[in-house]
């Protein structure tokens, strides 16, 4: 479900970069659609604050289990240290070179997914009356609208797409809604492929939520997995990281992100560094799952308010099916709570 919803949310972005963004261009821009756009900015300078937050906490969760000094106490130094460092050196340096770290994180963190995906489809396979019977019986905890609203908590699982909306400066609109829609795909095809996957493994998970819980199913599909994911999460926390502060100190500032002097760095490093302290990490998952969706809400507003500017049948039915995700997304501004 949050995957359909992600891909809905992206579908009116992409709506956005073509029909929006031209708009807003003009000089006579709307008052209503450019208000718009300066709250959803400010709301996705909060949202990426917050992620940061728990990028880092979870960074520091997979490096210190992998020491065997894994506490809440630690986490949050550990964190703390990186913010102190990221927002230092955007302050004077400005974040120029993430895409050269983002890029191998990424491609060393899809290698080593297809790797532990492909682990657990072979362990299914040999396990096949266990795998039948772990999808047969599933303790649920949760019933119902509790169910729906932990769900709605999650949301920041499936974020990310939004960066493409404000890189034009750097790239065209065709190539900008079709790298989102490719880049939400892929994701989607992966998270749906390893929730199918990972229920065979639940009895091995522990009997209570933890953000490295993946690690104790990677060591029944193979023990040098467990290190490679180590890695793997690590290299990909610090360049997401690193990634929303440069994305929120440019939403709260307006500022390019490689700009030096940029003081959005340090007030997203301070922010997220506050969070880290006083939140656990499920708690700053839903925290932030109600940032990005209050962000997504006024996007996809302006979806609707443009669609309907347009006036053509097509467009009227876009302008419903915005206002019907917009009730959706308001309802996870109100309504979602933490997953753990």
């Amino acid at each position: 479900m949050i995957v359909v919803v992600a891909y809905a949310i992206g579908a009116a972005l992409r709506f956005n970069i073509v029909h929006l963004e031209p708009v807003l261009a003009s000089p006579h821009a709307p008052w209503a659609l450019s208000n718009l756009e300066r709250i959803s900015r400010v709301a996705l300078g909060i949202a990426y604050m917050i992620s940061v937050a728990f990028y880092l906490r979870l960074l520091a969760s997979f490096a210190l289990d992998a020491i065997g000094g894994d506490s809440d106490f630690n986490g949050r130094v550990v964190a703390t240290v990186i913010l102190v460092t990221i927002g230092v050196i955007g302050l004077v340096r400005g974040l120029h070179g993430i895409e050269a770290i983002e890029v191998p994180a990424v491609d060393l963190k899809l290698a080593i997914i297809g790797g532990l995906l492909a682990g657990m489809i072979v362990f299914d396979l040999i396990n096949g009356s266990a795998t039948i019977a772990s999808y047969q019986h599933q303790p649920v905890e949760l019933h119902g609208f509790a169910l729906i609203r932990r769900i709605a908590g999650m949301l920041l699982v499936v974020q990310g797409f939004e960066t493409s909306r404000y890189l034009g400066r750097y790239y065209s609109q065709e190539v900008r809604v079709r790298t989102m829609r490719r880049a939400q795909l892929i994701s989607g095809a992966i998270y749906v492929s390893f929730a199918a996957l990972v229920v065979p493994f639940f009895g091995d998970l522990g009997s209570g939520p933890r953000e490295t819980a993946i690690l104790d199913a990677a060591r029944v599909v193979s023990p040098i997995l467990a290190p490679l994911l180590v890695l793997a999460a690590i290299a990909s926390q610090l360049s997401a990281a690193m990634a929303d502060t440069a994305g929120g100190g440019e939403m709260l500032t307006n500022k390019p992100r490689h700009q030096r002097g940029n003081l959005g760095y340090p007030a997203v490093a301070l922010g997220a560094a506050l969070i880290a302290w006083f939140a656990n990490i499920f708690a700053i998952i839903s925290f932030a799952s109600r940032a990005f969706a209050l962000y997504y809400l006024c996007q996809v507003l302006s979806t609707a308010a443009t669609a309907w500017r347009l006036r053509t049948p097509h467009h009227v039915l876009v302008t419903i099916a915005s206002l019907l995700l917009a009730a959706g997304l308001m309802f996870i501004v109100i309504a979602a709570i933490p997953g753990g």
